[in-house]
């Protein structure tokens, strides 16, 4: 609708009053609209008093739907920017503006309940049907006769220049979209979309609708359109008006629903990147625990894997036959085993007898045995292959001891070292601590003697003081090697003699693992070497393995438990048989059986052709 230039609200009443003071333009529009529609000059004055009336009215209303300029127009109309706001806006007056549909902002898309009448029909009010006369006919008027300040567009009309009013904020068709924001806490789930919110007239900033978002004419509208223009006449404009609102409310919630479809749209498509973002992130923590698992499997310290030492033995996969021959083409036909058994209980359990059966030598000799008369276990008490069993027990149960198992019954059988007529006090003395540790079986067979010694350990040197062996300090050890040289000296003169058993000594470096880090170590202290190369010297006996084998490396008879030394093959070379000189040409073989298991020594195995 056009209104006067210049002036406020209050002065186009009273313009409207007096019909000189407006414009010609004005004045000319509106007379030749009423012109066309009264039939008498009275009923033209009236329509014009009512008209100004309803333009001052609706002018100040910034709610309404079709209330003149000041609201913005459903169809793309340019809005006027009123200069000065009045001191005291009239109360409104006219129709009351149509309900706006408003969706709830937990549930987007329903589309709102319009109130209607039983039939169908918007209810009308009784006491406002005058003054929406008015506005239908104020309406009209805009459609019918365009006004002197407008460019005659109707999508698009130019503002009135002049002063300004003071708008108030209304609702526009133009509203942000928000985004759909993702919980970071619950992903996945689909958050509720946000009720558009309407734009706000912010100053003297211009509102406007973008491109994108016109509002195009539907062909129901089009229709509602013609027949308002005929109704005018029959005064059924309002009944259209509601028509009208009805189809925009429609179109807006229609235009909400595709909105709200559209953000779901984003919504899932944000939720499908999130998705991937977070299998993506679940995958990569994944790897990180993977790696982090990893690197503290490194850093754990290797827990060392103690192999406790094999007891058992395979005996069905050994081959223990000898194909060896004398240096002039002789079979053997004697054999002799040794073997420190570290416990005659431990050994009978470990299938000792066992290999005594598949081994089947014609004399064993054992050491440490480590029991007594009542201890010794009862398999071992009466053996039908071997009927002649001799023990030296040890007077200090679980300590020592040597036993001879013989298919041949000895020509004579003594035990520990004899005393002679020269011997010192001390000497005797201290052969009478060895006999007691039960270290030395005497049998004299047809054509040698046969010594089975368990040579005494020179022990383990203390934590303080001198770091060395404490029977080597005190020279019990020494005393030992110069009392059994001599003993073995007087029965060569008689026969030829083998000595067997744990000699507790490794003659050379070729005879242990680590020579350079046990020069200290019992077994292999300088005074221990000594004395064992003196003995040989002087019995003129010799060691029947280095005679076989003289460079022959790791060739080992004994490894601790600690260490897992046996697997490692770290060991030494204790148990021997030396031979004199007589029984050197019928030397066949000696062998180490470190495939054979049952304690932390391993058998020997003497072949001779006698």
């Amino acid at each position: 609708m056009g209104r006067a230039r210049g002036g406020s609200a209050a002065s186009a009443k009273e313009s409207a009053k007096t019909p000189e003071k407006p414009s010609r333009a004005t004045r000319g529009n509106r007379k030749s609209y009423v012109e066309a529609t009264a039939e008498s000059e009275d009923e033209f004055k009236t329509v014009e008093e009512n008209l100004s009336d309803v333009e001052a009215s609706v002018g100040e209303e910034s709610g309404s739907e079709f209330g003149g300029d000041t609201s913005g127009s459903e169809y793309g109309k340019k809005k006027k920017k009123p200069k000065v706001a009045p001191k005291k806006p009239p109360a409104k007056r006219g129709r009351k503006p149509a309900n706006k549909v408003q969706l709830s902002p937990k549930k987007r898309g329903r589309k709102p309940k319009a109130a209607a009448s039983a039939n169908g029909k918007r209810k009308r009010d009784p006491e406002s049907s005058d003054e929406e006369e008015e506005r239908a006919i104020s309406s009209s008027d805009d459609e019918v006769s365009g006004s002197a300040d407008t460019s005659g567009s109707e999508y698009g009309k130019k503002k009135a220049s002049g002063k300004k009013l003071k708008k108030e904020k209304t609702p526009t068709r133009s509203q942000p979209r928000r985004q759909a924001a993702v919980s970071p806490k619950k992903k996945g789930r689909k958050p509720k979309a946000a009720v558009p919110v309407p734009a706000k007239a912010n100053g003297n900033k211009k509102l406007k609708l973008d491109k994108d978002e016109e509002v195009e004419k539907s062909e129901e509208e089009m229709e509602i359109e013609e027949k308002k223009e005929k109704s005018d006449e029959e005064g059924t404009g309002d009944e259209i008006k509601d028509e009208t609102s009805i189809a925009t409310e429609k179109k807006k919630v229609d235009n909400l629903e595709e909105d709200g479809k559209s953000d779901e749209e984003e919504v899932e498509k944000v939720n499908k990147s999130e998705d991937e973002e977070e299998s993506e992130e679940d995958e990569k923590v994944k790897d990180e625990k993977s790696v982090a698992a990893a690197s503290k499997e490194k850093e754990k310290p290797k827990e060392s894997v103690t192999l406790k030492n094999r007891v058992d033995t395979d005996f069905s996969s050994l081959d223990l036959t000898c194909d060896k021959k004398t240096p002039a083409g002789e079979d053997w036909n004697f054999k002799i085993a040794c073997w420190n058994v570290a416990g005659i209980k431990a050994w009978v359990k470990k299938n000792g007898l066992e290999y005594l059966k598949v081994e089947n030598p014609d004399i064993l000799c054992l050491q440490e045995t480590k029991c007594s008369e009542k201890t010794k276990p009862i398999e071992v008490k009466s053996i039908p292959e071997y009927p002649h069993t001799y023990w030296a027990y040890a007077e200090d149960a679980g300590q020592h001891g040597v036993a001879t198992f013989t298919k041949t019954e000895p020509l004579s059988v003594s035990y520990g070292l004899p005393n002679g007529e020269d011997d010192s006090d001390e000497d005797k003395n201290l052969k009478e601590m060895f006999n007691k540790e039960g270290r030395l079986i005497t049998t004299e067979f047809e054509k040698f003697y046969l010594l089975n010694a368990y040579v005494p350990n020179s022990g383990r040197p203390p934590k303080e003081g001198k770091a060395y062996p404490p029977r080597v300090t005190n020279g019990e050890r020494q005393a030992w090697d110069r009392m059994f040289k001599d003993y073995v000296k007087s029965l060569e003169e008689k026969k030829p003699v083998i000595v067997t058993g744990d000699l507790n000594v490794a003659h050379e470096p070729i005879d242990l693992a680590n020579p350079k880090t046990n020069g200290n170590s019992a077994g292999f202290t300088q005074e221990e070497r000594d004395g064992f190369s003196e003995f040989l010297l002087n019995t003129k006996m010799v060691d029947s393995f280095r005679t076989l084998y003289p460079e022959k490396e790791k060739s080992y008879s004994f490894w601790t438990y600690m260490g897992n030394c046996r697997q490692k093959n770290v060991g030494w070379r204790l148990d021997y048989f030396l031979l004199s000189e007589k029984l050197k040409e019928g030397l066949c073989e000696n062998l180490m059986r470190t495939e054979v298991y049952g304690s932390d020594h391993c058998p020997i195995v003497l072949f001779l052709h006698l």
